[in-house]
């Protein structure tokens, strides 16, 4: 069975499609503009990243990103992130993702700060960690 998965797998993507390259070459043909554009993004969300993180600095902590776009802050108390993007994703309609998912890391969580509707995301994620009970310690 893995096999076949795998020869689907290699079958579906061993190559890009036309419009994928097109895009492509066109994306690089304007890397500046491109790449401004998404440093802008995350010049103006970082900041905003960084005021949430210190309003809920007792729940969650962090470590500022040199470079990029993606946190990976922990709940102080040990707290289940998988709760949390499990609640934050039923109860708002907003994605977050676990550290379960990059290896034992089950009370960190993924937040990525590229995207222009970065101030709804964390107004989502304040609501759900207002309504949160503190980990059993």
């Amino acid at each position: 069975m893995i096999r076949s998965i795998a020869r689907l797998h290699d079958y579906t993507t061993i190559c890009a499609s036309a419009p994928s390259e097109l895009l492509a070459l066109i994306a690089l043909r304007a890397r500046e503009a491109v790449v401004e554009r998404g440093r802008a993004i995350v010049r103006a969300n970082l900041p905003l990243v960084e005021a949430f993180m210190a309003a809920h600095a007792g729940v969650l902590e962090w470590a500022r990103p040199r470079g990029g776009c993606v946190g990976f802050p922990r709940f102080v108390d040990g707290g289940s992130a998988d709760d949390l993007a499990e609640r934050l994703l039923r109860e708002e309609g907003t994605l977050v993702t676990p550290g379960s998912l990059f290896g034992d890391l089950p009370e960190h969580v993924r937040i990525g700060f590229g995207r222009r509707d970065l101030e709804p995301a964390l107004a989502a994620l304040a609501r759900v960690l207002a309504r949160r009970a503190p980990a059993a310690a």
